[in-house]
């Protein structure tokens, strides 16, 4: 005989569905194991803030000595790339992919600081 599923355990499901459907990956069947309230959602999700502030206090001091070394350079090999390809097409496109690395990496470094603040405002809708 099989119990009854809990309202919560019903949206839970289908949200699941739906993220592996539009997605193609298949999420961790242990977490579900885990997650039985909105309560346990939460208490789940302020472990991994704490892990993912954790992890980001521990490398800020890399990412900012690499965007500080590297802003210059992205700066130069946009130059350079502009330059050069009139001599040498190729050089053009290597030096701009590099810049274009450069800009991405930079990119990534904002997108943490924008999830970091996605996770305070979920802190701050809870609490209320």
């Amino acid at each position: 005989m099989s119990r009854q599923q809990s309202r919560f355990e019903i949206i839970f499901e289908e949200g699941r569905r739906r993220y592996e459907k539009k997605t193609g990956q298949q999420l961790d069947v242990t977490l579900f194991a885990t997650l039985h309230t909105v309560a346990d959602v939460h208490h789940y999700i302020d472990q991994e803030n704490d892990k993912f502030a954790t992890f980001r206090a521990q490398n800020n001091k890399i990412y900012e000595r690499l965007n500080t070394a590297f802003t210059p350079v992205e700066r130069v090999c946009n130059i350079v790339a502009a330059g050069s390809s009139a001599g040498f097409a190729p050089a053009g496109a290597c030096l701009g992919a590099v810049a274009l690395l450069i800009k991405s990496a930079q990119d990534v470094s904002t997108h943490y600081d924008r999830i970091l603040d996605l996770f305070d405002m979920l802190a701050v809708s809870r609490s209320v």
